[in-house]
């Protein structure tokens, strides 16, 4: 077991060790390690437009994706059918829920305002109803 102060603050040995590689292009050995990565870097674009340009890799790229896209289709409809058969609801059941209780909710919210302008109108003072007039020859009160 290290019980190295220093080897703890900088992070432990995976600090260290990547520390180690920020440092390789410092110091007497920075342009030899310069000019590796350069010529790495540069082999191994020139290895991936001979990829990209090659028909036979763009095809077998193709197929991957195709191949991918049909697998995901394949477990999305073993998916819902598992889903189904445990009688569990999908996502298309709950938006249906969700629309009806929301229509259902309007009609109410409707009823509701309708009650309370009837309640609203009732406890208003009736008008007095108009005095009719007596009926003019009338042959009952002439006896």
């Amino acid at each position: 077991m290290s019980t190295n102060t220093d080897e703890k603050k900088a992070g432990g040995p995976w600090a260290q060790w990547l520390n180690g590689f920020s440092s390789l292009g410092q110091g007497a050995g920075g342009d030899l390690y310069r000019t590796i990565l350069k010529d790495w870097e540069g082999w191994f674009g020139t290895q991936f437009e001979k990829l990209a340009r090659s028909e036979s890799f763009l095809e077998q790229v193709g197929k991957t994706l195709e191949g991918t896209m049909f697998a995901r289709a394949q477990a999305n409809r073993w998916l819902e059918q598992s889903i189904k058969a445990m009688r569990l609801p999908s996502v298309g059941d709950m938006e249906e829920v969700h629309k009806r209780l929301d229509a259902i909710e309007r009609r109410l919210d409707a009823i509701t305002e309708r009650l309370e302008r009837a309640g609203a109108e009732a406890k208003k003072p009736a008008a007095p109803a108009p005095k009719r007039p007596a009926p003019k020859g009338d042959p009952v009160d002439a006896e």
